[in-house]
């Protein structure tokens, strides 16, 4: 797909979707995690789904600056939300992954034949494990990534300030209006970005 962008050449079919083998059992903290995760879905008064959140870029070195709020506000919305990164933020409707990938990966995996699954974040790992595992996926661009056709599925949902011209339409959500902290020079409000995840719901329903 690369090669077509770097010559002009027009792709004649989409980017595969990331293949995710899923055949090997949880290690006992992953099944102690997946019952925390069940046991508070179970105590919710306002249970509208699962949020599983990754803020995080470590082949960036970027951390989104507003994670707890951020947090907070899918919580205080009736979402539980699981973050696979470490941070401060500690509530009754939320849980902190504190596993290796391979438990983060085969959790998600069976909480989404269960229930109503979600990611969000910068794109970072969980980006094409979203897409292998088909789940939408809210994707926070901290700054332009020319190369991100490339990797781009149509679960992917991109929140940037201009437009992406070689990814459709109805998966952008352009925000003129952020901060700017250079070298990553955008960052979206926590209320943008769960404005944009409300937004998302509808076109998932078409």
């Amino acid at each position: 797909m690369s090669l077509c962008h770097n010559f002009g050449i027009r792709p004649e079919y989409n980017v595969p979707l990331p293949f995710i083998p899923l055949d090997y059992d949880l290690s006992s903290n992953g099944e102690a995690i997946l019952s925390e995760i069940e046991e508070k879905l179970r105590k919710m008064p306002e249970n509208k789904g699962i949020v599983w959140i990754q803020l995080t870029s470590a082949s960036a070195n970027y951390t989104y600056p507003y994670s707890e709020k951020l947090i907070s506000l899918f919580c205080d919305n009736g979402w539980l939300v699981i973050c696979v990164d470490k941070n401060d933020f500690k509530g009754d409707f939320s849980v902190n992954l504190n596993t290796g990938i391979n438990d983060s990966i085969r959790i998600l995996s069976l909480l989404n034949k269960k229930y109503t699954v979600y990611c969000v974040g910068i794109h970072s790992c969980f980006g094409p494990i979203s897409s292998g595992l088909e789940i939408p996926c809210l994707l926070v661009q901290p700054y332009w990534d020319s190369k991100l056709k490339s990797v781009w599925h149509d679960n992917e949902f991109v929140v940037f300030n201009k437009k992406y011209p070689q990814i459709p339409d109805d998966r952008q959500f352009v925000i003129r209006e952020s901060e700017k902290n250079p070298p990553f020079n955008i960052t979206f409000s926590p209320e943008q970005i769960y404005s944009c995840f409300e937004k998302m719901l509808p076109f998932l329903k078409e």
